[in-house]
């Protein structure tokens, strides 16, 4: 597991996030999301922004998974969302690309 990480965890994983803004886009539409308290961000890795869901809790993975769903499927504010390879067995890791208005 990335330092600083809960393995017992699946946690959503932001690669190369082009700004400030992306990030907050994102944690936004998961505070929007049913089941979610909270969401706390730290860097895992060079490039790679985790947020881990409802800190202080261990989330089912199917919440997790239904939540990366959303994600993937309405984006998150003005960024496109799809997932990408990891090597990482407890991060579901994606990409976000700025919608062009």
């Amino acid at each position: 597991a990335p330092v600083g990480l809960d393995a017992q965890e699946l946690m959503i994983g932001i690669v190369a996030p082009s700004s400030r803004a992306a990030i907050d886009g994102v944690r936004q539409k998961l505070q929007s999301l049913a089941g979610v308290t909270g969401v706390q961000e730290s860097w895992a890795a060079e490039g790679i922004v985790v947020m881990e869901i409802n800190p202080g809790t261990v989330d089912a993975r199917e919440s997790i998974q239904q939540y990366v769903a959303l994600l993937t499927t309405e984006g998150a504010g003005r960024w496109r969302v799809s997932p990408v390879e990891s090597s990482w067995s407890n991060v579901v890791t994606l990409r976000l690309e700025e919608i062009a208005r």
